[in-house]
């Protein structure tokens, strides 16, 4: 059986999940159907990975380091369970974003959802989304290389 791993760098709550978790879950729940899928999301200062409807704590990296010891984790999981491709929810393209897939691009296939298209406009006014999205289109064309 096929397997894969979802990474959605989303806030997961089973009991209250806002928009975006409930569509992450019900993709998970959809996709668990089919083939054999780990699903990595964040849940308060912890990575956590959902897999057959178990939900297992990783680390309490902190809010501040979880997003680099999720790209860490998932660098980690790939090269053991060799996953047959992995499913990023696109946040921002960064410079260690870039890294990851470039590394994992070795070990399986990447495959990257685009919540919204096209997402320039969401950076609205706050300096730090224009700077993240100007971060982004710098690093987002190097990405062809791996995805």
């Amino acid at each position: 059986m096929k397997s894969f791993l979802y990474v959605a760098t989303v806030e997961y709550s089973k009991d209250h999940p806002d928009g975006v978790c409930k569509k992450v879950l019900n993709q998970y729940r959809v996709f668990s159907r089919y083939t054999d899928v780990y699903l990595m999301a964040y849940k308060g200062s912890d990575v956590v990975i959902i897999h057959d409807g178990r939900t297992e704590r990783i680390s309490n990296a902190g809010k501040r380091h979880r997003k680099m010891f999720l790209y860490k984790t998932v660098l980690e999981l790939c090269k053991s369970k060799k996953f047959d491709s992995v499913l990023f929810r696109y946040g921002y393209a960064e410079p260690w974003f870039n890294n990851l897939c470039r590394r994992v691009s070795k070990i399986s296939k990447i495959i990257i959802e685009i919540p919204s298209y096209p997402y320039g406009k969401e950076a609205g006014r706050s300096i730090v989304k224009r700077l993240m999205y100007f971060v982004d289109v710098l690093f987002r064309r190097q990405l062809k290389h791996y995805v």
